[in-house]
């Protein structure tokens, strides 16, 4: 909505018909949502997807693969998911759900607010 590219309502499963319908409506009529909507796709028309995609997996293999960074980095988070696992066995019910979804949360922000 920051953008204006259509209309934002609250979680899905707490609207109600008619607020989708007012919110469809909005998008429908109000012009400048499809005039921001045809500036971003020609923006986005512009990039080169592919050459810019060529070059961050460039600059990966060159640099966190090939110096081991990459390796490094994936066994210390293996091993961290193995010891939470552990303390989750340990752990009393409730809260195994939560140590799972914490990291969920940090890793993905968006998933942190069905939590």
């Amino acid at each position: 909505q920051k953008l204006e590219l259509g209309f934002a309502t609250d979680q899905l499963a707490r609207v109600s018909a008619e607020e989708v319908g007012n919110a469809i409506r909005a998008c429908c009529e109000d012009g400048r949502y499809k005039a921001n909507a045809q500036r971003l796709a020609a923006l986005m028309n512009r990039e080169d997807g592919v050459g810019e995609t060529c070059d961050v997996l460039r600059r990966f293999v060159a640099g966190d693969l090939l110096t081991g960074k990459w390796r490094r980095n994936h066994l210390e988070y293996k091993r961290s998911l193995v010891s939470r696992r552990y303390e989750n066995q340990r752990a009393p019910n409730p809260w195994k759900t939560k140590a799972w979804t914490s990291d969920l949360g940090e890793r993905y922000p968006v998933m942190a607010e069905y939590w």
